[in-house]
């Protein structure tokens, strides 16, 4: 479940932008969260936004949070190893 979201606007956005990029990635993890970050880019490469973002795991029985498993760990691990986090 997303459990914060913080987002800094740089630079408006209209419609006659046309199309944008968003770039999302790991930023880093706990016990029993997660980080990202958020990239909003025009064409030009003028960065509209950038946001932050913490996600909890939900046990889907009991709807609560939960600690993330090893095998979850372990492959959030690689991702930022592989990112250079």
């Amino acid at each position: 479940m997303l459990a914060h979201v913080g987002i800094d606007y740089r630079s408006e956005l209209t419609q006659d932008d046309g199309e944008i990029l968003v770039r999302c990635r790991l930023a880093g993890f706990g016990g029993s969260s997660l980080r990202t970050r958020e990239e909003i880019l025009k064409a030009d490469g003028t960065v509209s936004a950038n946001a932050e973002a913490v996600v909890v795991p939900r046990d889907p029985q009991t709807q609560r949070a939960r600690r993330l498993t090893a095998d979850e760990r372990r492959i959030l691990a690689e991702e930022l190893a592989r990112d250079g986090g």
